[in-house]
This record gives structure tokens, C-alpha cells and sequence, in this order.
């Protein structure tokens, strides 16, 4: 999955990256949970000076199958709450959320919205939640 965080008004072609990242599996007994692109990206924003005002930043995220297939990269529930932690503390908001679905289309949305729907829960999360 990869990640990119940008400013600007949402136009791909005129981005500025600021950082990006890739997912990182965790340990083979599934005991730590491994790192998403979008915890990857979002550590690697350099922090701002402090200002009155968060800089707007975007973030998209993609998921590209073995066979270059693009597929639903939907942010999870523990990324929506790393998405709404991090940025501030290093001095950014994300405006917009842009993700890749099960057809191939980028989806433009907000984290308001997407924490106002259902929530999408990684294999480790998943995991933990059933064996509770």
C-alpha cells in the first residue's frame, strides 16, 4: 500500500509530496500488529514551527495487488485515529482522504465521513477483537 501526503487543492499533477509510505508487516505470531503505509507516511512529515494555524494537507492511499491490480485501500479504524493524532502534532490537517476502492476508482472523502461510517478493521485488529 503506499502513501503520499501532499498540499494543494487535490490536483495530482501540481503536488507537493511531502512524504510517503509504504505497509510493513508485523511479526509472524501476529502478536505486533505491522505498520500502514499511512502511520508510515504520516511519522515521516517533518514537523512545522508552531503557528496558529495547521497547514491542510491530503493524504491518498493505494493498494496495488501482486498482479498490479489496484484494490480497496479504505483506511482502517486505528489509521483514522493515527490520522487524527499525528498530523496535528507535527503541525498539519488533513483536509481530504483519496483511496483507491475494489474497482479501481480514487474515492475523495473526509476523515469526518469516513469516522461517521463503518468501520474497517485490519486482519490484526480483527483478530484481537475476536479473541476478546
Amino acid at each position: 500500500m503506499y502513501r503520499a501526503s501532499w498540499k494543494g487543492k487535490g490536483d495530482l499533477n501540481k503536488a507537493n509530496i511531502l512524504s510517503f509510505g509504504v505497509n510493513q508487516l508485523g511479526d509472524t505470531t501476529g502478536n505486533k500488529p505491522g505498520i500502514h503505509a499511512e502511520e508510515d507516511a504520516l511519522s515521516k512529515l517533518i514537523p512545522l514551527k508552531k503557528k496558529k494555524r495547521l497547514e491542510q494537507i491530503n493524504i491518498l492511499v493505494i493498494r496495488v495487488s501482486p498482479k498490479n491490480k489496484i484494490q480497496s485501500s479504505k483506511p482502517c479504524s486505528n489509521c483514522l485515529k493515527i490520522m487524527n493524532i499525528l498530523p496535528e502534532k507535527k503541525g498539519y490537517k488533513i483536509e481530504n482522504v483519496y483511496y483507491s476502492n475494489e474497482e479501481g476508482n480514487i474515492i475523495k472523502t473526509t476523515l469526518k465521513s469516513l469516522e461517521n461510517e463503518e468501520k474497517h478493521y485490519s486482519k490484526y485488529y480483527r483478530r484481537r477483537i475476536n479473541n476478546h
